[in-house]
């Protein structure tokens, strides 16, 4: 219970059950645990959260607010349904290369390095659009579908030189198929790169990479609270509509910084939140 809230849980845990046997009875799990629980509101958070609760849901029944959404709503078909609202999650990719002109402006090469999730496919498209009039001349895009692939483009991208941007890394496998820690594959990857590691989101700067515009989870689950108090106090989804935070929060790792030996621009200090050795924020 949180103040004159009470807060029920169910973790569908689809990063690491990929089978379509798995989420077909997760999600139907997921359904009967909402059917007895009777909530006033739920909220779902990410695509295959969504996928497999919101879209199926009763469009005349319990409210949903989603967050975390990387595909398109259309995909989903969440567009019109009267019960649903909910927060998109769109990668600040321009945002990102302006922090990579601050902080490393002589860099003329950009690497882009994605793991094969489907969160990676479904920003795609936004990611793509966010290229288009970069002066950042050369750009290369990889989509990594194991560990050692993912390796094997990191010393790549060493060799351009440059800067790396990282995406997602939770489903890298190795070969007998067990799935790779994403930490680990961040510490391998921070120790090997001979280009700053530059983040899209919060957990990769505090797992090692130098910073960012990123997107944090915080930020996500704020807006999603937000949506929630309004529905709460009676505002139907379908007129809230969909949102986007606007702004990326600024990050950078100090320690980072010293193992790449990069300077930061004292404004950009000024207006970031400061991760170090022990990835506490300061």
């Amino acid at each position: 219970t949180q103040g004159n809230l009470v807060l029920d849980r169910f973790w569908l845990d689809t990063a690491r059950n990929t089978s379509l046997a798995y989420q077909s009875a997760v999600g139907d799990e997921a359904a009967a645990f909402i059917a007895e629980k009777q909530p006033d509101v739920v909220i779902a958070t990410d695509d295959e959260a969504i996928r497999l609760v919101v879209r199926p849901s009763d469009s005349e029944g319990i409210p949903f607010v989603f967050t975390g959404l990387n595909s398109d709503p259309d995909n989903f078909l969440l567009a019109g349904k009267r019960n649903v609202t909910g927060v998109l999650e769109r990668p600040h990719v321009a945002e990102t290369l302006e922090w990579v002109k601050r902080v490393q402006p002589d860099a003329q090469s950009v690497t882009y390095l994605f793991d094969s999730s489907p969160t990676t496919f479904m920003s795609w498209p936004h990611i793509m659009l966010s290229l288009r009039g970069s002066d950042i001349a050369a750009r290369y895009l990889h989509v990594a579908y194991s560990y050692e692939e993912w390796q094997e483009r990191v010393l790549e991208a060493s060799e351009r030189g440059g800067v790396l941007i990282v995406g997602r890394y939770n489903t890298l496998k190795d070969h007998s198929g067990n799935l790779i820690a994403p930490e680990e594959v961040m510490r391998w990857t921070v120790e090997n790169s001979a280009v700053p590691v530059v983040a899209l989101w919060s957990h990769t700067v505090e797992e090692g990479a130098l910073g960012g515009a990123v997107i944090t989870g915080e930020m996500q689950g704020y807006e999603a609270g937000a949506l929630a108090v309004r529905v709460l106090q009676g505002e139907a989804p379908l007129e809230i509509g969909f949102v986007t935070p606007r702004r990326a929060q600024l990050v950078l790792n100090s320690t980072a910084a010293e193992h790449w030996n990069v300077s930061f621009p004292l404004d950009l200090l000024e207006v970031s939140t400061v991760y170090g050795s022990q990835n506490q924020a300061g």
